[in-house]
């Protein structure tokens, strides 16, 4: 838009953008956001928040790693859509690996600490 420094223009211009910016603000503040999660209850608020329209179904996908000496290790990988998330989570078993990949997705929308993941500085 070309305002020829016209401050009318200006001004419109400015209180559309004030106006684009509440409006994202109150997107951000409006996103329901869980009170509390842990490990245990990640899989079912996930599936609750998709439920009520926040995000889109969460899908899982399973590979189990068998090492030499018998052991083995689960790794699922988290795919929200809706929120652009995909991650990767390993545990001893199944179950374990889903909880993890949920509580990380969580954790990574929410902006949260993900208090299973040790940094090394």
């Amino acid at each position: 838009m070309d305002s020829k420094w016209d401050i009318q223009v200006l001004t419109k211009v400015v209180d559309n953008l004030v106006g684009v910016y509440d409006y994202f603000a109150s997107i951000d503040i409006d996103e329901a956001r869980p009170e509390e999660y842990t490990l245990d209850n990640s899989v079912n608020t996930l599936k609750e928040l998709a439920e009520h329209g926040h995000c889109s179904m969460p899908s899982y996908v399973f590979d189990e790693k068998v090492f030499e000496d018998g052991s083995s290790k689960w790794i699922c990988t988290i795919s929200i859509v809706s929120w652009d998330i995909k991650l990767i989570a390993t545990a001893s078993n199944k179950k374990d690996s889903k909880k993890y990949a949920a509580y990380k997705a969580l954790c990574k929308h929410f902006n949260m600490h993900d208090e299973f993941t040790v940094y090394n500085d």
